[in-house]
């Protein structure tokens, strides 16, 4: 079995020989917004690394007749890509990661003064941008994606395909992760699969495309492809895009106005999701607020300036709950010092499968957050607070209502309630609030099939005011 762990350099390779910027792939700022969390492998990307590692142990060039792959599950920047090749003889083969992340099968014919071999490829394609189509835009799409290939790229990345498989059918696979992510569906693509069929036409040196089935209710694009030795379909899902909060407006109509200006709010993770909806609550009670941000620095600026905008009082400064170093909060802090702190630092949660073991890797992940991190952050800054801290510290339903695939994520957060009321005999004058929230619409409750959520502005405020 094979191991692979891919970086962003190697993202950032392929997408230059490949022409697929989108950021799904290559941002971990804006990727952390997204459905998996984090920067994925593009798809086609283990597709060709599987048949590179295929062709190693063949010497006579090939060229393919049929090539299907499926994808099932993402891979993380850093995760195994592990390969391992279940069937293969001169005919064709079989090839499946571990993770059921890629299942790849496949057909040679022996090449023979195939007419592919003579195309003309040129070596690059102007930048272009990610497009954004709308469902309904992408749904009605169709267009073309220029061939390109670069020999001195591929030989680099690839060399045993560069010299065994011909130019253009490798030039074909790559324009279907540039056509489905930059074109159609474009910005909002996660890749499916493709069914690609090679024939000998000599067309022309672009890949055709059309929409031929979409349907919403599955957040499913088809298209059909033709190009110079191909006929296939590719098959895509329209993911969602980064969740926005209700604006500083919206939250205002719906508090009372001072009813919050005795907090002083410290909220950890403040820059996105309930923690962006919190601060906006505060700041429009006439509170003031002051808020945490990771990776999302744009963000936390965004939300700093929508506030203050609106006469609000906010403030943001960077901190990771990770860190082994307990936070200097006199210089964050400055003169400083809260009534209240709000705790909504966390990891992607996603989900893992139903018939998957429990995972201590991912249990660790979760209790790096939700409970040392949280360990790190009371026990440092209580002492610096005599007159004591009402500390929110949000817990899920999930506890009471176990949904399959939370089962470390549930655990964690059961570890940070008993952590909670270990600090109450610690520091009596610390009042905790550990609502069981509902499933709110965040980024991380986003789906590629809608999920029902309750009201986050209203679940929020109602428990934020217990607390007050």
């Amino acid at each position: 079995m094979d191991n692979k762990c891919f970086d962003l350099e190697d993202q950032r390779r392929f997408a230059s020989l490949s022409g697929d910027y989108n950021p799904l792939h290559l941002d971990p700022v804006y990727s952390r917004r997204l459905l998996f969390g984090c920067p994925v492998v593009h798809g086609v990307h283990m597709v060709l690394y599987a048949l590179e590692r295929f062709l190693e142990g063949r010497s006579s060039p090939l060229a393919l007749k049929h090539l299907k792959a499926e994808f099932n599950h993402p891979l993380p920047l850093g995760k195994p890509f592990r390969m391992e090749i279940i069937a293969a003889d001169d005919a064709g083969f079989e090839i499946k990661s571990a993770g059921n992340e890629c299942h790849l099968l496949g057909q040679f014919i022996t090449r023979e003064n195939i007419p592919c071999d003579s195309a003309s490829l040129p070596d690059k394609m102007p930048a272009a941008s990610c497009r954004e189509l709308s469902f309904a835009q992408a749904a009605q799409a169709r267009g073309a994606a220029p061939l390109y290939l670069s020999p001195a790229e591929l030989l680099t990345m690839f060399p045993r395909m560069a010299g065994m498989i011909p130019p253009v059918q490798v030039a074909e696979i790559l324009a279907t992760t540039r056509l489905t992510g930059m074109d159609c569906p474009g910005l909002n693509t996660i890749f499916h699969s493709l069914d690609l069929n090679f024939a000998e036409t000599g067309g022309p040196l672009a890949m055709f495309y059309r929409v031929d089935r979409s349907d919403q209710r599955f957040s499913i694009i088809q298209l059909e492809v033709d190009s110079f030795g191909l006929h296939g379909r590719l098959s895509a899902f329209f993911r969602p895009s980064p969740v926005d909060q209700p604006s500083f407006a919206q939250v205002a109509e719906k508090v009372s106005s001072g009813e919050f200006r005795q907090i002083r709010a410290l909220i950890v993770g403040g820059s996105r999701g309930l923690g962006e909806l919190t601060a906006k609550i505060i700041a429009a009670g006439g509170g003031e607020v002051c808020f945490t941000y990771n990776m999302g620095k744009q963000d936390a600026q965004r939300v700093q300036g929508e506030i203050r905008k609106c006469n609000g009082k906010a403030r943001s400064f960077s901190l990771d709950v990770t860190s082994p170093a307990a936070p200097d909060w006199p210089g964050l802090l400055q003169e400083w010092r809260p009534t209240h702190m709000f705790y909504y630092a966390t990891p992607h949660i996603g989900s893992s499968s139903s018939d998957e073991p429990f995972s201590r890797e991912r249990y660790a992940e979760f209790c790096e957050y939700y409970v040392l991190g949280f360990c790190r952050i009371v026990e440092s800054i209580a002492p610096l607070l005599p007159s004591g801290l009402k500390i929110f510290y949000p817990s899920t339903a999930y506890i009471d209502n176990p949904k399959s695939g939370q089962d470390e994520y549930v655990a964690a957060k059961s570890a940070g309630q008993w952590l909670c009321r270990y600090f109450t005999r610690r520091w009596p004058k610390l009042i905790f609030h550990i609502p069981r929230l509902p499933l709110l619409k965040t980024d991380q409750t986003a789906g590629i099939q809608p999920r029902r959520t309750a009201e986050s502005l209203e679940v929020l405020l109602k428990e934020i005011r217990k607390l007050v």
